[in-house]
C-alpha cells in the first residue's frame, strides 16, 4: 500500500511541475512579449563599456522625434541616458495599433537617412526586429522594428557598432520574460 501512494504522490508532482513549466512557457511566449521597456543602465553600461546615468524618461501617447514620424502610436517610451565623457543615447520606443505602421515607419525614415551616409547595415535581424544602424560622423542612429514596435535609438559621441549594441539591449529589455 505504502508503495502504491509513492507512485501516485511521484505523478502528482511532476504533473504539477509540468503544469507549471507551460504556463511559464505560455505567460512568457505569448503574454509578455514584446513590450514598451528601456533597458537598465546596467545594461546601457555593458553595451557601450562606459558608465551612464539615466537622466529623463517619458511614457505617453505623444509621438515624433528625430526624423520619425510616430503617427498613429498607441504608446511610446523613451529615455536618455548621458555619461561623465559627454556621450549620450536617446531611446525612443512606439507601439502602433497594427503592424503596418511601425514597417511604415521604418521604411520611411530609411529611404530617407541611409543614402549618402558613411557607413549604413541594413535590414539585419536580432531576436525578430530587423534593424538598420546607421553613422552620422558625430552621431550614429539605429532604427528597428518588430510587428507593431518601432525602437529608434540615437547616439551621441559613440560608434555605429556601439549603437547596435544599444539597440539590441533596447531589443532584451523589451522581449524580457518577467514574471
Amino acid at each position: 500500500m505504502a508503495r502504491g501512494k509513492s507512485k501516485r504522490g511521484v505523478v502528482i508532482v511532476v504533473a504539477v511541475v509540468i503544469v507549471i513549466i507551460a504556463g511559464m512557457l505560455l505567460y512568457g511566449g505569448l503574454i509578455n512579449q514584446p513590450h514598451l521597456q528601456a533597458p537598465t543602465t546596467n545594461q546601457v553600461d555593458s553595451a557601450t563599456g562606459n558608465s551612464y546615468n539615466q537622466t529623463s524618461t517619458s511614457h505617453s501617447t505623444s509621438t515624433g522625434s528625430h526624423g520619425i514620424s510616430g503617427t498613429g502610436a498607441s504608446s511610446a517610451d523613451s529615455a536618455t541616458y548621458s555619461s561623465a565623457s559627454g556621450s549620450t543615447i536617446d531611446i525612443y520606443e512606439f507601439e502602433f495599433s497594427n503592424t503596418t505602421a511601425a514597417k511604415s515607419d521604418y521604411n520611411t525614415y530609411i529611404s530617407f537617412n541611409v543614402a549618402g551616409f558613411f557607413s549604413s547595415s541594413t535590414n539585419l535581424t536580432y531576436k525578430g526586429f530587423t534593424y538598420t544602424s546607421i553613422n552620422l560622423l558625430v552621431d550614429s542612429v539605429a532604427i528597428s522594428f518588430s510587428g507593431k514596435f518601432l525602437v529608434f535609438v540615437l547616439c551621441t559621441g559613440l560608434s555605429v557598432h556601439t549603437t547596435s549594441a544599444v539597440l539590441n539591449v533596447t531589443i532584451d529589455s523589451m522581449t524580457s520574460f518577467s514574471i
